[in-house]
């Protein structure tokens, strides 16, 4: 008897194990294999997206990079270009003075030429007059004429 007991245990737990492995063992099984999947799967994608921020960085480094000697390249056109119109200014500027020294220096000329022959005339004229004086005392008219007259030549 004891070996029908056993027997039946026996046969018992063969149906359990094979009632437990349809219902139970398989789908904890499936489960374990898609939770297995989706780590795997969540793996790939974690070094596919470290991957991804890799380039990204390397890319923005690249930017950047781009972007500083863009921006030294504005920086020296626009200090050359601010150089050169300081130049230029600097050039206009001591044209403008140049000319306007000259221009002086004319004017200065001018007034002293015209200074100068109104000096001539004005001496002219008081040496005339002294002359005529100084003769009037000594000479007939016609000979004060003609030492006025030479001496007017002289002068001139």
């Amino acid at each position: 008897m004891d070996f029908k007991i056993i027997l039946f245990q026996a046969v018992n737990f063969l149906l359990l194990m094979i009632v437990l492995g349809k219902i139970l063992y398989k789908p904890i099984l499936g489960l374990l294999e898609d939770r297995k999947r989706s780590i795997v799967q969540a793996g790939k994608e974690a070094e596919k997206i470290k991957f991804e921020l890799a380039l990204i960085k390397e890319e923005q480094k690249r930017i950047i990079n781009e972007a500083h000697l863009e921006s030294r390249l504005i920086f020296e056109k626009e200090s050359q270009k601010a150089k050169e119109h300081y130049q230029e200014m600097t050039k206009r500027t001591k044209d403008e003075v140049a000319e306007m020294l000259l221009d002086g220096e004319r004017k200065l000329t001018v007034q002293k030429e015209n200074f100068l022959e109104n000096s001539r005339k004005e001496m002219t004229s008081l040496i005339g007059l002294l002359v005529e004086k100084s003769l009037n005392d000594c000479l007939t008219d016609p000979e004060k004429e003609r030492v006025v007259e030479e001496s007017l030549k002289r002068i001139s």
